[in-house]
């Protein structure tokens, strides 16, 4: 009996498309609404995010102007937020 529903488990997962979720932590010491930049933006860039955001707006350009694309997502890009 063990067997047969193994089979049918293993059967059912292989019907299933995988989907994969990367949490991004936003700060190391846990508090709530506290983003460290350069962390985040490490890890954005260590899963492929950052380089994919920039192949997603050169494909499909936004009618966001550059000034307020820069604000939104420039700390993506440039190391230092105040240089914007």
């Amino acid at each position: 009996k063990f067997r047969s529903e193994l089979n049918k488990f293993i059967a059912a997962i292989d019907k299933t498309q995988t989907h994969y979720i990367c949490c991004i932590r936003p700060n190391g010491e846990s508090k709530p609404l506290a983003v460290g930049q350069k962390e985040t933006l490490m890890q954005l860039r260590a899963i492929g995010a950052v380089a994919a955001t920039k192949l997603n707006k050169e494909s499909y350009p936004q009618n966001m102007s550059t000034c307020d694309f820069l604000k939104r997502y420039g700390f993506l890009y440039f190391e230092d937020i105040k240089a914007i």
